[in-house]
């Protein structure tokens, strides 16, 4: 990633985090329910120029109550009820954990087994945390901020069915399902007399926590992760987010005095050290170490010719025919790290990194890549002339184009 974008993962990191703190303080002018419908409100606002996204209001409106409403609704009530700021930050992120589980239910995506353990050791944080509720943390503050990590999980299986929408006005027009069923609840809870009283009586920084949720906090936010996503593969992006926790729970620590005893603590490192093993590409980096060992005997067993063709390569011992595949492949994954380093869009280069985004997109290890390649090949003797590079290229390109 370039410098610049870098900062900006950053900035979105802290934008997020500071956005826990701006619910506490908004929590004291508002009631949960106002303060949801507060935000997306002003979130919904350029619906007036942008275009709907391209899917029916059937799929916008599950989308928009499960990943806004039903997350943001919980998370209001739960801080409300007795979950401090700083530990909420964290407890919701356990979303990944919830999404890999509902992806298995749902969409029939087997977790590996790196997510696997993930899971269990955010599961057994989460345990832990949940004993040391008490002077700070109460049991329906606890488990109302969970559901609002299990309806973000639910929003996130609705995401992977709609696909590549437009990432703004997809947030702009989700933000529209939230304020008709906040308002109701409003109106059950509150009252239509406490509704007007609120809103009369509204400190300015209540106000100004509203403004910063829906304007910042989603907004801008938003936009600038969604311009990371269109940029670079998920797999880079989504590290950002481990660091909202941090930042959450800093800034609670600083401006409402929030403590974190031992016992949380080891719950909070569990939760964040199984998410980073769900998060982060860990498989890419394992890969790339396995492959040294191969591109050595590919080095000592190969004819020095500069590149082999695809009968040349047919020749070699299967120890070396994947070595070359995976010599191949992390060749550009090289290009395309270096070009997102550099922050520059080669045309030539960013072909590759399509399809190296492909593969981690859809989590296909080295065994999986190196039987697509040799059935490819095996599948077109008429092919075996080229360069292998080539063939490689295009058994792929033929897989991610399904």
């Amino acid at each position: 990633m370039s410098r610049v974008d870098v900062a900006l993962g950053l900035l979105v990191a802290v934008l997020w985090g500071l956005a826990f703190v701006a619910t506490r303080i908004g929590l004291d002018s508002f009631s949960p329910a106002q303060l949801a419908a507060l935000r997306f409100l002003i979130a919904g606002l350029p619906a007036l120029v942008l275009p709907r996204p391209p899917i029916g209001w059937g799929v916008l409106i599950a989308t928009g109550l499960s990943l806004y409403a039903g997350q943001f609704l919980l998370q209001f009530f739960g801080i409300a009820a007795g979950m401090p700021p700083g530990l909420a930050s964290l407890v919701v992120h356990t979303q990944a954990f919830f999404t890999v589980t509902f992806a298995a239910l749902f969409l029939r995506e087997r977790p590996t087994a790196r997510q696997t353990a993930g899971m269990a050791l955010a599961l057994a944080g989460l345990l832990v945390i949940a004993t040391t509720t008490g002077e700070d943390l109460t049991m329906i503050g606890f488990v109302l901020t969970l559901g609002s990590a299990v309806s973000w999980g639910i929003g996130n299986i609705f995401l992977k069915r709609i696909g590549g929408t437009a990432q703004v006005e997809l947030t702009v027009w989700l933000s529209l399902v939230v304020p008709l069923p906040a308002l109701a609840i409003s109106l059950a809870v509150d009252r239509p007399s406490g509704l007007v009283r609120t809103l009369a009586t509204a400190s300015w920084g209540g106000w100004a926590a509203a403004l910063y949720l829906g304007l910042v906090g989603t907004l801008v936010a938003y936009t600038l992760w969604a311009k990371l996503l269109r940029r670079y593969p998920a797999a880079i992006v989504a590290p950002f987010a481990l660091l909202v926790p941090f930042v959450g729970g800093l800034a609670s620590a600083v401006v409402f005095g929030e403590r974190f005893g031992p016992l949380r603590l080891v719950g909070m490192a569990g939760v964040l050290a199984g998410l980073a093993v769900i998060v982060l590409p860990i498989e890419r980096f394992v890969r790339r170490a396995r492959a040294v060992p191969l591109a050595i005997a590919l080095l000592l067993l190969a004819s020095p010719a500069d590149a082999l063709t695809g009968a040349e390569w047919r020749r070699q011992p299967e120890v070396a025919r994947r070595a070359y595949v995976d010599g191949v492949i992390d060749a550009w994954h090289g290009l395309a790290d270096v070009q997102d380093s550099l922050g520059t869009r080669d045309r030539g280069i960013t072909v590759f990194k399509d399809l190296v985004d492909c593969l981690r997109e859809r989590l296909m290890l080295s065994p999986q890549v190196f039987t697509i390649v040799e059935r490819h090949v095996d599948d077109n003797p008429g092919l075996v002339s080229k360069d292998m590079a080539d063939l490689i290229f295009s058994a792929l390109s033929q897989t991610c184009r399904r």
